[in-house]
């Protein structure tokens, strides 16, 4: 992120110094602790907007971001 000039910010129950660290572990190790902060978001089950696209068989922001991501590699190599 540092690299494209995006600025990351503390979220009001994550902190930056929180995500960073996620991203430097290894990625089984982050990714329990990451389904464990999910998990107990909310007692009720929780359908985030990309599932619920994809449940209705329509192109998500998975389709975007994706897109994305290969053009900001491009700009860095």
């Amino acid at each position: 992120m540092d690299k494209m000039g995006i600025k990351l910010v503390n979220l009001p129950d994550f902190d930056l110094e929180k995500f960073r660290g996620l991203t430097n572990m290894p990625f089984e190790q982050s990714a329990q602790i990451f389904s464990g902060i999910m998990a107990n978001l909310s007692k009720e089950p929780l359908y985030g907007s990309i599932l619920q696209s994809i449940k209705r068989g329509k192109p998500s922001e998975i389709d975007y971001i994706n897109g994305e991501v290969v053009n900001l590699a491009r700009l860095i190599i």
